[in-house]
């Protein structure tokens, strides 16, 4: 084995460094010497080398001052008997730190056959010529210690000790096995590796654990899946609990209250008459409001004549005259007012002679003698008897005419004018009552509001063309649930397939490096090579017989010596050679194995590639972004269809409010037209308290009518 390059990639202060030792040319000798200052890192590059062959130390390692142990990295190009250059790397992990260039493990013996079996410290013992190793050498030759020192003593001394050297190795053979034994190194590495392989077997994902861990995940899933269904149910139920205990509670209170107004089928208690009084009441304040009119009129009639006339130059000594004579005073009081009093009593005298002359004409009209003075009319006493009676008869006919006539235009001023004649309001009656049965649109509009802030917190999360996917139509939820199966099952096998991968590749590398490391131990020698040599030694036995020269000698000697070096490796190589055919039967094996795993792991990876084209075709159709995982598909796929049925909920409160609204809409205007016919003019926030003031005072109002037809009625047929 030949070192052609150091690699002291992160080692000691290196960081990146190679040291080439170049092929020698020619017959030049093979030998590189390396030299430096002292601290130029001679030493650490040995060491870097040592470690690469045999591993790294485990603890206390002096070259960690730079870089920490976990990240130490050496690497050698070698030259290696029947393999050629290799590019090995060697880190700091306690299992597999051997690697080829490309990061893959490789196994221990292809640097231990190319060792020969040699130890790190019998390795520094033989190539290290340090100080302290050559003087520590050289006392162990001197007291025969070490292999080299014993091997040494026993040639100067002619004894082999063979003996000692073969209890030795017994005692060696024990320790590693004996038939029997339970603390051996055999033993305890076969109860390790038994133990690694039980370790290893409950953590593997077979295929049969990876579709019971599915099962199970399934399972799961749709004892979840069910218990939201349940949840979302109890949450509608109990909203619904709310709801109806609600209802419940309102229909308790309208029940009482309707309870309650049954008990007054007539309306309120009225005092007797109060209707009637409304009426009254009703007509009089229309006759004052009419009166008050026509006071405005002629109060700005008169304000328009005052403002047109002009003033009176003769007012003021008018009122100087006025004031004078309203001074002025007769037996003690103001002469106007005995002005005032005579002028009344004057009057009064004057009609009760107009009054006396009436009755005297008509006395003389009944006597039938108008044009008799009355000075010159002589009655006898039996006629004045009888015109007495007569007239007394008269008087009392006239006092009862007099009183008949009070009552009568006492029932005319109680009957006072007309009132106004009842409207016929059927027309407004019969809207008002398709008015008071319209439902109001309060609670729907409350609705639609609710549903609406349903959708808002539905929708959170969802793209804004959400609801244009739900009307090109959302894949099944079996189809997505499929799916979801197909790659989770997909992602177990390729996982099982990489897993499998690598185990394959690091065992063909392992049967690789075994076979080539059985194929250069001088023991696996077959036949053919041994009758090689044999033929070699022959011909240089001839050669030296013919030449007797001390090259054909020193030739003679040499094919001996590998004549029975190859007689006694073939002799001894029995078990090797089987070890190698062995070898090369498992690397045979594990090729077609890691072609077999190669193989279903391109057949996975196209599987996963059309699987991802079927889902990229799923996300599109559920609005999220291509590269999203199929777990999500359930949860949006449920997000969806919640949203579309609150927008189906949305859109139904929505034309129940529109219809609704149409409706009172459509009612009030049949109510407004049918209230201005009944000289209703009102704007639109008054015309209902209006039209329900007046079907409210309209039996009043006929009432009244009916009243006042029957007194009317009664006067005419008194008056008849």
């Amino acid at each position: 084995m030949r070192l052609n390059r150091l690699d002291l990639i992160r080692y000691g202060r290196f960081n990146d460094a190679q040291i080439v030792l170049p092929s020698p040319a020619g017959d030049t000798p093979d030998v590189t010497l390396i030299y430096g200052p002292n601290e130029s890192g001679k030493s650490t590059a040995f060491k870097g080398f040592l470690e690469l062959l045999f591993g790294m130390q485990v603890r206390n390692h002096p070259y960690t001052f730079r870089f920490e142990r976990s990240n130490l990295l050496v690497g050698a190009e070698l030259d290696i008997p029947g393999r050629g250059p290799t590019i090995l790397r060697r880190n700091s992990k306690s299992r597999l730190s051997l690697q080829d260039d490309q990061g893959r493990p490789v196994d221990e013996a292809l640097l231990s056959g190319a060792l020969h079996g040699l130890g790190q410290d019998t390795y520094l013992e033989r190539f290290s010529l340090d100080d302290t190793g050559l003087r520590s050498g050289g006392e162990r030759i001197a007291d025969a210690k070490g292999d080299l020192g014993q091997l040494l003593h026993a040639g100067v001394s002619g004894l082999t000790n063979i003996a000692r050297v073969l209890a030795k190795m017994e005692d060696q053979a024990d320790k590693f096995h004996r038939k029997g034994g339970r603390s051996t190194t055999l033993k305890e590495g076969k109860n390790r590796l038994a133990e690694i392989r039980r370790t290893l077997n409950e953590d593997l994902l077979t295929p049969a654990r990876e579709r019971k861990l599915s099962k199970a995940r399934d399972d799961a899933s749709k004892v979840f899946e069910a218990a939201d269904s349940g949840l979302r149910e109890a949450r509608h139920r109990q909203a619904a609990g709310k709801a109806a205990q609600v209802w419940y509670d309102q229909s308790a209170e309208m029940q009482r209250i309707e309870e309650a107004l049954s008990l007054y089928p007539n309306g309120p208690d009225l005092p007797k008459g109060a209707n009637e009084q409304a009426a009254a009441l009703v007509a009089t304040i229309s006759q004052k409001s009419e009166r008050i009119t026509e006071a405005e009129d002629s109060i700005t009639l008169y304000r328009q004549i005052i403002s047109e006339n002009k003033a009176d130059l003769l007012a003021p000594d008018l009122e100087q005259e006025l004031k004078k004579l309203d001074q002025l005073e007769f037996d003690g009081a103001p002469l106007i007012s005995r002005a005032d009093t005579a002028e009344a009593d004057l009057r009064n005298r004057i009609d009760k002679r107009d009054k006396l002359e009436q009755r005297l004409a008509q006395t003389l009209t009944a006597l039938k003698a108008p044009d008799v003075p009355a000075s010159s009319f002589v009655l006898t006493p039996e006629e004045l008897e009888t015109l007495s009676n007569a007239a007394q008869a008269c008087e009392t006919s006239e006092n009862a005419v007099t009183s008949a006539k009070a009552i009568l235009q006492n029932a005319k001023d109680q009957a006072g004018k007309a009132p106004a004649k009842p409207k016929d309001l059927t027309q407004l009656t019969a809207v008002w009552s398709r008015w008071q049965t319209l439902t109001d649109p309060s609670p729907l509009t409350h609705a639609v509001d609710t549903e609406r802030a349903r959708l808002e917190r539905a929708i959170v999360g969802l793209p804004e063309t959400w609801s244009g996917l739900v009307r090109q139509g959302l894949p099944p939820r079996e189809t997505l649930q499929a799916v979801l199966q197909e790659w989770n099952g997909l992602n177990s096998a390729i996982t099982t397939a990489v897993q499998n991968l690598d185990e394959c590749e690091m065992a063909y590398a392992k049967a690789v490096a075994k076979r080539e490391v059985d194929e250069i131990t001088p023991a696996s020698i077959d036949i053919a090579e041994t009758m090689e040599t044999r033929r070699l030694r022959d011909v240089a036995w001839s050669e030296h017989r013919g030449a007797l020269s001390e090259h054909s000698a020193d030739f003679f000697e040499e094919a001996m010596r590998k004549d029975d070096g190859a007689h006694t490796n073939f002799l001894m190589g029995t078990e090797a050679r089987k070890q190698l055919e062995t070898s090369r039967h498992q690397e045979a094996e594990r090729h077609v194995r890691l072609e077999t795993a190669q193989k279903k792991h391109l057949e996975l990876k196209n599987h996963h590639t059309e699987l991802s084209s079927r889902i990229k075709l799923h996300t599109i159709a559920l609005g999220l972004p291509e590269d999203t995982c199929p777990t999500s598909f359930i949860d949006r796929h449920s997000t969806l269809m919640a949203a579309a049925e609150i927008l189906a909920d949305v859109t139904k409160a929505e034309r129940e409010l529109a219809a609704t609204v149409k409706q009172k809409q459509e009612t009030f205007d049949d109510l407004t037209s049918a209230a201005k016919s009944a000289g209703i003019m009102s704007d639109q926030s008054n015309l209902a308290a209006d039209v329900s003031r007046m079907l409210t005072l309209q039996d009043s109002v006929i009432k009244a009518w009916s009243s006042w037809q029957q007194t009317a009625k009664s006067i005419e047929n008194f008056e008849m």
